[in-house]
């Protein structure tokens, strides 16, 4: 189920870069298009807001940032009267400068996000952006906050569609707590509608009281209910999974990687299937380093020679070859790999 996901949520990324010809960010492995904002941009955003120094960007840094070249995304709707319109595409312009998290510092993009609000606009919708950056800034905070709070959920919990309910709820919580109701369904709605939507359908497939016909009629019925642009984002995944199970398919029938390709460029386009292709290539080399991680590790934790803290340190050492963002997915193959140990 999880490589489905994974799959699927690599392939939405790789299409939407090329329309949007912007960098696309690797995807953690056990995460999923739309609550992909919780680990791919909020982690990065909380490890900078406290300790950001506040400094003038020189010209040498500007000109050596990786958005260099790309055109901007987002933008900041307005009215006759000169009245911000809440939309998704401010928060696309706010993400688009929170990209370069890594090449500046916090202070230095919120700098960069408010010299554009200003040179964009003018009152009152210009104090209305710098207002809508500081909340939404301050939701980035809270929501990483909340994932650090929460404990990792162990294998079996994965498939608790309650627990995964209270969860994603707990994040709907936080966003209205930093943001309007109107900011909210401007920002989040299509993303809370689908993940509703998901929620809904797995718990109906995983009520045993309901035969398949009557599930698969409940599921219909859901998908009546959804808005137009949610029903067109569910029939390009089940394209996108419809794909993954041939592929699966062709690769154990002894298909080559030049003749999946192939099938990928008929069903996604040349540069779509590139992308993927690299995607791919570079998940499979991460998931490489990881089995060997992990048998290092294991031959550690076994080691009786070894103290706890010795232990420890190894294992420290061992996890200092994966930077920041790949020792999140790395937790991930760890409860795993310790849950099959147990």
């Amino acid at each position: 189920m999880w490589k489905w996901l994974v799959f699927c949520a690599v392939v939405i990324l790789s299409l939407l870069a090329i329309k949007q010809s912007v960098t696309v960010v690797e995807l953690d492995d056990n995460n999923q298009k739309p609550l992909s904002d919780t680990l791919i941009q909020g982690k990065d955003v909380a490890k900078h807001i406290l300790s950001s120094p506040k400094e003038v960007l020189s010209y040498e840094k500007k000109q050596s940032l990786s958005l260099k070249g790309t055109d901007t995304d987002g933008a900041y709707p307005v009215d006759e009267q000169g009245q911000l319109i809440l939309s998704d595409r401010i928060r696309d312009r706010f993400e688009y400068f929170l990209s370069t998290l890594g090449e500046l510092e916090l202070a230095e993009i919120i700098q960069l996000i408010q010299a554009d609000i200003r040179s964009q606009l003018q009152e009152p919708a210009q104090s209305q952006a710098l207002q809508l950056l500081d909340n939404y800034i301050s939701y980035k905070k809270a929501l990483i906050a909340l994932e650090q709070a929460a404990e990792a959920p162990a294998m079996y919990e994965i498939q608790d569609i309650e627990a995964m309910r209270q969860r994603l709820y707990d994040m709907q919580s936080v966003r209205r707590q930093y943001l309007s109701e109107e900011a909210v369904n401007a920002f989040f709605g299509f993303d809370e509608s689908y993940d509703e939507y998901m929620l809904s359908r797995l718990q109906i497939l995983n009520n045993t009281q309901l035969t398949q016909a009557q599930q698969q009629a409940q599921i219909e019925s859901l998908k009546n209910s959804l808005p137009q642009e949610v029903r067109q984002l569910h029939k390009e995944t089940q394209h996108i999974s419809d794909v993954y199970k041939q592929t699966q398919e062709y690769r154990q029938s002894g298909k080559t990687e030049d003749e999946i390709f192939e099938y990928h460029q008929q069903e996604f386009g040349q540069e779509a299937a590139i992308r993927l292709q690299q995607v791919e290539e570079k998940r499979n080399q991460f998931i490489d380093e990881v089995n060997v991680y992990l048998s290092e590790r294991s031959r550690i934790l076994e080691n009786q020679q070894l103290t706890a803290s010795e232990k420890s340190s190894a294992i420290d050492d061992l996890k200092s070859q994966f930077d920041e963002n790949e020792q999140v997915r790395l937790r991930a193959y760890e409860l795993m790999a310790d849950d099959k140990s147990q």
